[in-house]
C-alpha cells in the first residue's frame, strides 16, 4: 500500500512536469466572406465591391451611401477554389490533429453559391472533397501513427434529423433523435458510422449519399437544397510507445471535422413557391431565424439561448457555446436585385463576429511535436487540466450508449493507467528505477520552467516559479489522494514514514 501510495504520487508529478501551465485558447468564430460570380441571365453591375478584408455594398433607401463590412478574409468573385482552401480552410483543419473538433458551415440565401462552395463542380473541387483529400494524404504520409477516419452524414428536413448513409426507404420514421450526454455532450442518437480506408472509398459513399439528400427545383435555382446537411469526418490517431519496462502502450487522439451546408433562407415571392415548396421553405426560415436569435442571445450574454428551437441550432450548439473551432462561410450574390438579401446576410455576419469561442485541446510545446513535422505523436493526449476538458460533440461512437463501447479515458495521463494493485503499479510505467533515474524534483521543475521560457507563443503560457509550482502540484495530487480509495487507507502511514514534509 505505501509503495502504491508513493508511485502514484510521484507519477503524478513528473508527469504533470511534462506540459508547460496552459490557459483556455479564447477566439471568435471567423467569418470569411464569398461573392459569387453573376450568372448568364444577371446584369452585372457595381453594387457589390471587395477589398481584400472587407466588403462594400450600396445603400438600397439611398443609393449614394455605401456600407463597408469588415471580415477575417473577403473573396471576390474571380477567387478559385483553391485559394480558399489553402489560405482559411487548410489551416484549421491541421488543428484536427492535435485533438480539436472544427466545424465549418456555410450561410447565405438560396442561391448565392453555397453548395458549391462545400462540394464544388467536377473540375472545381469544393471545400468537402478538398478536406477529405488532405485528410487521406495525412494519413498516407504517417509513418508511425495509425490514423483512421469514419464518417457519418446526415439531414435535417422540415425539423426531422435523416441518416444519409442508409437508403431512403429504410431511413427510420420519425427521423433520429438529438439527445444530450451525461457532460452536456450533444450528439445524434443512431447515427450509422462508416469507415474508410481511402479517398476512393469516401467519394463512393459521400456521392451515394447526397443522391439521398432533399433538392427541388425553385425559380431562383433549379438543384435548391431543402435541407440542412452535416459531414462529419471523426479522426482517430494512435501512436504506439514503448516505456522502460518495454511493455507497448498506445496513445490515442480524436479529431472531428464537421462540414455543414445549410439551406437558403427564402422569400417565397421570389422563389414562387407552392405547396410542398411552400412546407419546406416555413421549415428552412424557421430555423435560420431560430440561428439569429442564438446569435444575438449569445451577443447580449443572456441566460437563456434558444438552442432547443431548432434542430440546427441544436447541433450547432458545441461550436456556438465556443467549444469547438468553428468558421463560417458567408455566400452572397451580387446585383442590386440580391441587394437587400445581401445587407441582411451581411449583418447577420457582423452579429456572429462577437460570438467568442473558448476552444480546447492540445497545444504544442517543444515537448509535443507535430504529424505535420514528420514526428509521431508522443505526448500528443489531452492533458489532464479540467480546464482543458475535449470539446462537445455529438460522437456516436463514444456517447451511443445502445453501442456499449467500452469508454476511454481520455483525460488520463500520457503513458499512465490508474493503478488499483500494488502488482499493476509495478506493470506501470512508472517504476521504482525510473522514478530513481528522475528523483531530482528540482532539474524535472526547471526544465519545465524553461520551456515555457522558450516558447514563443507566450500567450498561450502561464509562467510561474519553481517553487509556486511544486506548491500547485502537491496540492492537486493531495486532492486527487484524498477522493481515491485505495490510496486514502494508507495516506497516514505514509505521512508518519515522510515526515511533517509531504513533498517528494
Amino acid at each position: 500500500m505505501k509503495k502504491a501510495n508513493l508511485l502514484f504520487r510521484m507519477s503524478l508529478k513528473n508527469n504533470s512536469l511534462l506540459f508547460t501551465m496552459k490557459r483556455t485558447i479564447t477566439n471568435k468564430i471567423k467569418i470569411i466572406c464569398r461573392v459569387r460570380p453573376f450568372h448568364n441571365h444577371e446584369f452585372p453591375d457595381d453594387s457589390v465591391e471587395v477589398d481584400n478584408k472587407s466588403i462594400t455594398v450600396q445603400d438600397q433607401r439611398n443609393f449614394g451611401n455605401l456600407m463597408s463590412f469588415r471580415f477575417a478574409s473577403c473573396y471576390s468573385m474571380e477567387t478559385t477554389q483553391s485559394e480558399i482552401f489553402e489560405q482559411d480552410v487548410q489551416p484549421l483543419i491541421e488543428r484536427v490533429f492535435e485533438g480539436y473538433d472544427a466545424t465549418i458551415f456555410v450561410y447565405g440565401v438560396t442561391g448565392s453559391g453555397k453548395t458549391y462552395t462545400m462540394e464544388g463542380a467536377q473540375h472545381q473541387p469544393g471545400i468537402i472533397p478538398r478536406v477529405a483529400t488532405y485528410l487521406f494524404e495525412t494519413k498516407e504520409a504517417s509513418k508511425i501513427s495509425n490514423i483512421q477516419i469514419t464518417m457519418s452524414y446526415m439531414e435535417i428536413f422540415k425539423e426531422t434529423v435523416y441518416d444519409l448513409l442508409v437508403p431512403r426507404d429504410k431511413m427510420q420514421r420519425g427521423g433520429l433523435d438529438i439527445r444530450e450526454g451525461p457532460d452536456r455532450e450533444v450528439f445524434v442518437a443512431n447515427i450509422s458510422e462508416q469507415e474508410l480506408e481511402t479517398l476512393d472509398d469516401f467519394e463512393q459513399i459521400f456521392n451515394k449519399a447526397s443522391r439521398n439528400r432533399s433538392t427541388a427545383s425553385t425559380k431562383l435555382n433549379k438543384r435548391s437544397s431543402r435541407s440542412h446537411a452535416i459531414l462529419s469526418l471523426n479522426i482517430t490517431i494512435s501512436t504506439p510507445t514503448n516505456n522502460r519496462m518495454d511493455i507497448t502502450q498506445s496513445h490515442t487522439v480524436f479529431g472531428k471535422v464537421n462540414l455543414i451546408d445549410l439551406a437558403g433562407s427564402e422569400d417565397n415571392r421570389k422563389t414562387e413557391n407552392k405547396k410542398d415548396r411552400m412546407t419546406e421553405s416555413a421549415a428552412i426560415n424557421k430555423s435560420l431565424f431560430v440561428l439569429g436569435q442564438v446569435v444575438e442571445a449569445l451577443n447580449k450574454g443572456l441566460t437563456r439561448v434558444p438552442f432547443r428551437d431548432s434542430k440546427m441550432t441544436r447541433i450547432l450548439q458545441p461550436t456556438l457555446e465556443g467549444n469547438s473551432l468553428g468558421m463560417m462561410i458567408i455566400n452572397v450574390a451580387p446585383g442590386r436585385d440580391h441587394l437587400q438579401d445581401t445587407i441582411n446576410t451581411l449583418n447577420f455576419a457582423s452579429r456572429s463576429k462577437k460570438i467568442k469561442s473558448r476552444s480546447k485541446g492540445i497545444q504544442h510545446s517543444p515537448l509535443l511535436p507535430s504529424i505535420h513535422d514528420g514526428l509521431p505523436f508522443e505526448n500528443q493526449q489531452q492533458t489532464p487540466n479540467r480546464l482543458l476538458k475535449r470539446p462537445l460533440e455529438y460522437d456516436s461512437r463514444r456517447h451511443n450508449a445502445s453501442l456499449k463501447l467500452p469508454r476511454r479515458d481520455r483525460h488520463a495521463l500520457p503513458g499512465y493507467r490508474r493503478p488499483t494493485t500494488v502488482s499493476e503499479v509495478n506493470k506501470s510505467r512508472f517504476t521504482t528505477d525510473y522514478l530513481q533515474s528522475n528523483s531530482s524534483i528540482g532539474s524535472n521543475t526547471g526544465a519545465c520552467i524553461n520551456i515555457a521560457k522558450n516558447n514563443k507563443n507566450k500567450d498561450d503560457l502561464i509562467i510561474i516559479s519553481r517553487k509556486d509550482l511544486e506548491d500547485l502540484l502537491d496540492r492537486r495530487i493531495n486532492e486527487v489522494l484524498s477522493k481515491h480509495p485505495l490510496m486514502n487507507s494508507s495516506r497516514s502511514d505514509y505521512s508518519r514514514e515522510s515526515g511533517s514534509d509531504s513533498t517528494i
